[in-house]
């Protein structure tokens, strides 16, 4: 699920750069917001529920610790990046969101990578099983209880059939059915990010 969730992101980034030059950058708003929202969840989460029991692990290792560290200062980076894409959507110095795309999808990028080099494998390896179920319930709990309708079409947005396999595997037969009868029809009659004309 972390995996997919890290590929959702890389695509939204590409996605937000790509339509950063529309021609009226608000339109893009309600897919900015979903995607900010989503981000702001997840790593929200990581900060108050995984990493912290990571820390405080028996022989965590200063190495392990200061890759932790790290992680939540690159979260803490990435906020005023996303409050000038804000600004830039509610229009004051639209002109500039292409410029504010590339800044805030580089550095989340690179925070993405690094996660998954460091910080995701130290989590595989010492979080328990109450400790992951810990983490979902505070993002499940930061979803709401309305939120897997939309997350969830989101997070499958042109996942692999593995990774879609893989995903909705871990839902219970019903979330599945409304997934496919429900959920994922809605979405997908949402024009979503709006490309700028290229003629």
């Amino acid at each position: 699920m972390l995996y997919a969730l890290h590929d959702a992101f890389r695509r939204e980034a590409a996605l937000l750069v790509s339509s950063a030059g529309v021609a009226d950058p608000s339109a893009l708003g309600p897919d900015w917001k979903l995607f900010r929202r989503y981000l702001s969840i997840h790593q929200t989460a990581e900060d108050v529920a995984l990493w912290p029991a990571l820390r405080y692990k028996p022989g965590a290792g200063h190495r392990n610790l200061t890759t932790l560290a790290a992680m939540e200062a690159e979260h803490a980076g990435l906020q005023p990046l996303m409050a000038r894409i804000d600004d830039a959507l509610t229009g004051e110095r639209p002109t500039r969101l292409p410029e504010l795309a590339a800044d805030f999808c580089t550095a989340l990028l690179a925070h993405l990578d690094h996660e998954e080099e460091a910080a995701l494998p130290l989590a595989l390896a010492m979080a328990d099983e109450w400790e992951w179920r810990v983490f979902e319930q505070v993002q499940r709990r930061l979803l709401g209880p309305e939120g897997a309708a939309t997350f969830l079409p989101w997070l499958l947005d042109g996942a692999p059939r593995h990774t879609r396999r893989e995903v909705l595997g871990l839902l219970s037969p019903v979330t599945r059915l409304k997934f496919r009868t429900l959920w994922r029809p809605r979405y997908e009659r949402k024009n979503r990010w709006q490309l700028p004309d290229t003629e």
